[in-house]
């Protein structure tokens, strides 16, 4: 009989009960789940040890007798390995790899030692519900999202009968979607007031580059000069490459992003002639000395404080981006392909509601109502 032992501990907020059991494989301890009330603890104890036991949950949760004592720890480190694969083949960016790492901590920090076949799907709909009322939808839609893949990795490798975790749905994020909209007299005195940074020259082609064509942040920091053709077009053309969709788009430059682009080669090129280094420079946005930067949250936040911005987050301004070229006439097709989504209902979380645009639009409509379209009968002249 498998060996599963309860511990009481007096907290201030009151007595739990750890439940800990002995590994079939190595003997080893191990713990498995804290409880706050002793019937409840003694209650898992059993379920734990009859499945320990036989492989069968008696209250219906499915687990395999083959590798029984597989953790959510040990799982989750399967799964990671499975992630690295797909980078490294190149079907998974760097940028998603590390996301899906930074949100798997949440759940790992949680459930490490916990055995994957223990969980419930209501508890984890639980455990998703808290964490969106904790911290936000969002954040928790995406720690969901590796929890999933985590129990289907354990299905895959026949640990699990069924998956508890799929079908649960993710929560809505519209309420926590950006609205934040810049007219184009506060998006030029944005460039303006970027163009004076001097110690973050490189900040004034970071705004355009995302005010004007609708660039992230990842696209902006992997710009290199040999995406930027000076002669192509009357201003030129440039390539953006989003990792995050695989998705490329070609531009014209815009005339304020092209004087920008031209200041900043010049800029660099006279650094390193007086400071005689060889070569030239790979990237746009870098160190003086050619070296590629990771970020500019810094100058970017320094930036929003001397323009009093509260709440204005640097993906803002690929936002604004979209909402000025429907202003412009585009369509949503246009900002789509404009912007380099792949889907219109990744650009509708984009636009937004804006009124100005609707007021222009109940403007036209109005005066449509306004127009007598009844058909009139021709007119008849009588003969003299």
């Amino acid at each position: 009989m498998a060996t599963v032992t309860i511990s009481e501990r007096s907290r201030a907020s009151g007595k739990s009960y750890i439940i800990q059991y002995n590994d079939p494989e190595t003997g080893k301890k191990r713990y498995h789940k804290t409880c706050r009330r002793k019937a409840e603890a003694k209650a898992e104890s059993i379920a734990l040890r009859t499945y320990l036991d036989t492989g069968e949950w008696p209250d219906g949760r499915e687990g395999l007798k083959s590798r029984s004592a597989m953790t959510f720890g040990e799982a989750a480190k399967l799964c990671h390995e499975w992630w690295k694969s797909k980078c490294d083949k190149g079907r998974l960016s760097k940028s998603s790899y590390a996301s899906y790492m930074e949100y798997h901590k949440r759940p790992l920090n949680e459930w490490r030692d916990r055995l994957i076949a223990s969980f419930s799907r209501e508890e984890i709909e639980r455990w998703h519900v808290k964490l969106c009322r904790d911290i936000s939808p969002a954040t928790a839609n995406r720690a969901l999202f590796t929890v999933k893949q985590t129990f289907a990795v354990a299905c895959r490798e026949k640990v699990l009968k069924s998956d508890p975790a799929k079908g649960i749905s993710y929560s809505n994020e519209s309420c926590h979607e950006r609205k934040r909209f810049m007219k184009p007299h506060e998006v030029e005195n944005l460039v303006k007031v970027a163009n004076t940074r001097s110690r973050a020259q490189y900040l004034e082609v970071a705004v355009t580059l995302a005010v004007e064509h609708g660039a992230s942040k990842q696209e902006i920091l992997d710009l290199r000069w040999d995406d930027i053709d000076f002669e192509d077009s009357p201003s030129g053309s440039i390539r953006f490459f989003r990792t995050k969709n695989r998705m490329e788009r070609v531009q014209d430059i815009m005339p304020r992003t092209r004087e920008a682009l031209l200041k900043r080669w010049e800029y660099l090129k006279e650094y390193r002639r007086k400071h005689n280094l060889r070569g030239e420079p790979e990237y746009v946005i870098c160190r003086p000395d050619g070296t590629p930067l990771k970020g500019f949250r810094t100058s970017w936040k320094n930036l929003c404080k001397k323009l009093h911005l509260s709440d204005f987050h640097f993906h803002d301004n690929r936002h604004n981006y979209c909402t000025n070229v429907l202003h412009a006439g585009g369509t949503l097709k246009d900002v789509k392909e404009m912007i380099g989504h792949k889907t219109l209902r990744m650009t509708e979380r984009y636009t937004g509601h804006d009124r100005d645009r609707e007021r222009s639009i109940q403007q036209r409509l109005q005066e449509r109502y306004a127009q007598d379209t009844r058909p009139r009968r021709p007119s008849i002249k009588k003969a003299s």
